[in-house]
């Protein structure tokens, strides 16, 4: 198997993983690929009725307070700070968003909160 083959399939991998954990989820996560090939990590939380957004974003900024969060009736809007990488060249760094971050904010605050507060689904991609 030449290289380019094997560097194929261990993307290929990743990608079913990430998929994967995406659809594990109780609640509907849609857009997750696209959320992270997005110039901007951004994703909302879409809720049945008004009135916890405050509730939700207290909770998301509890896991850190690096977290960029705004409401509106119904949704809540979270951005979650890049990491930052050296490419290996002198001066070359990168940003790719802390999926570890984004995660934990799903799995630790939005999915367990999702009967109690009405939550719909998480909305990804480029918003």
């Amino acid at each position: 198997m030449n290289l380019r083959r094997a560097l194929r399939a261990r993307q290929e991998r990743a990608v079913e993983r990430e998929v994967a954990w995406s659809k594990s989820q109780r609640i509907p996560v849609d857009g997750y690929l696209g959320w992270l090939r997005s110039p901007r990590p951004v994703f909302d939380v879409v809720l049945a009725k008004e009135g916890h957004e405050q509730r939700i974003v207290a909770d998301i900024r509890s896991l850190d307070a690096r977290i960029i969060t705004s409401f509106e009736p119904h949704r809540v809007r979270v951005e979650i700070p890049e990491k930052g990488f050296d490419r290996g060249i002198e001066g070359n760094r990168a940003t790719i968003p802390d999926v570890d971050l984004m995660k934990a904010v799903v799995t630790r605050v939005v999915v367990p909160l999702a009967d109690e507060l009405g939550v719909q689904r998480v909305e990804m991609g480029t918003l």
